[in-house]
């Protein structure tokens, strides 16, 4: 019996969603350089991060009915988080984007893109 010692304390205890959807590792900075030259500057600036994230779906739903839903969409979002002012106020920005690859116009129905099949950009 394989059985892991128990935790020393309620706090270290794993939940199940803890399990399933483990925090994200911070990802090293593509331009090091530029963290080097804004950390003197005040948290607000200093603090300051850029992040891109990309991705693709294939989404095809072959229902009962003779309706057929099928779409390959590209896109992802870009976010920008300002470090904290005063540790009063912090702000961040977000934009998204879903655009067509593969997208018939009589396949509809996936909620990959907007209605018509065409991309959006929030």
């Amino acid at each position: 019996m394989d059985e892991d010692p128990p935790p020393n304390s309620a706090s270290a205890i794993e939940s199940p969603i803890e399990r399933v959807f483990p925090e994200e590792p911070d990802r090293p900075s593509l331009f090091p350089w530029v963290g080097q030259k804004i950390q003197n500057l005040p948290p607000f600036l200093a603090d300051t991060q850029l992040q891109a994230r990309f991705r693709t779906f294939y989404l095809r739903k072959d229902r009962t009915t003779d309706v057929k839903s099928e779409a390959w969409a590209m896109g992802g979002s870009i976010s920008y988080r300002s470090g904290w002012l005063e540790e009063v106020f912090q702000a961040e920005l977000e934009g998204f984007t879903s655009q067509p690859i593969v997208a018939a116009d009589d396949r509809t129905g996936t909620l990959l893109l907007a209605p018509e099949q065409a991309g959006y950009t929030y």
